[in-house]
């Protein structure tokens, strides 16, 4: 650029701890748990103003039960619980409200032969937006919105592996899916005047369809 009329410093650390625990139950049966916390901090200078932080901390608890039913057939059912809070915004009044949503995954799994396996699944499950999508200054080309909510996405997926061997490799597989998603409070940019700024808000609702071919 022949002209500079700003520039923009970022450090960004992220701290993260997880535990996980499983336990056997009678009948083959299989139980599992974690927890999962994230701490976020953001430094963010944008010259020649001093430095400004920010600091998010995320936290997710869950629980999945595995089960068989019947030699061939196994099922699992977990729910999760999510939280999002932001202690620090940059000196941005006001801050993000503390946010929380559950999600859950369930899933049928059954073997037909030796060689074949069919599977579906549901789930729901969401993202918090981070903290640059709530307060990114970017060259103060952003505005600021901590109201932003979680986007959530419905899936449903079935299909059917298969695995055997194929000329020389004796362990192969293909693995067949069809999908769809619904991604709710879709996160998008729209552009606002006078001054042009950015601005990203929960607007849409994005639906996906398709087909997944894995060898």
């Amino acid at each position: 650029y022949t002209t500079l009329n700003g520039e923009e410093l970022g450090d960004e650390r992220t701290t993260t701890t997880r535990a996980y625990f499983t336990h056997t139950l009678p009948r083959g049966a299989k139980l599992a748990a974690a927890v999962t916390a994230a701490d976020v901090r953001y430094n963010e200078t944008l010259s020649p103003a001093a430095g400004v932080h920010y600091r998010q901390i995320l936290s997710s608890a869950g629980l999945e039960l595995e089960t068989p039913l019947g030699p061939s057939t196994t099922f699992d059912v977990g729910g999760v619980a999510d939280k999002s809070r932001t202690p620090e915004s940059g000196g941005r009044e006001p801050g993000q409200a503390p946010l929380g949503d559950i999600g859950w995954r369930t899933g049928l799994v059954r073997e037909v032969g030796k060689a074949w396996r069919l599977h579906a699944n549901a789930s729901r499950r969401s993202r918090f937006p981070a903290l640059r999508e709530l307060y990114s200054g970017a060259l103060n080309r952003y505005r600021p919105n901590p109201d932003l909510k979680p986007e959530t996405l419905l899936g449903l997926e079935g299909g059917v592996t298969v695995h055997g061997s194929v000329g020389a490799i004796p362990d192969a597989s293909l693995q067949f899916t069809a999908f769809s998603h619904n991604l709710d409070d879709a996160i998008v940019r729209i552009t606002q005047s006078n001054p042009t700024r950015f601005l990203r808000i929960n607007r849409d609702r994005i639906e996906s369809r398709g087909i997944e071919l894995v060898s």
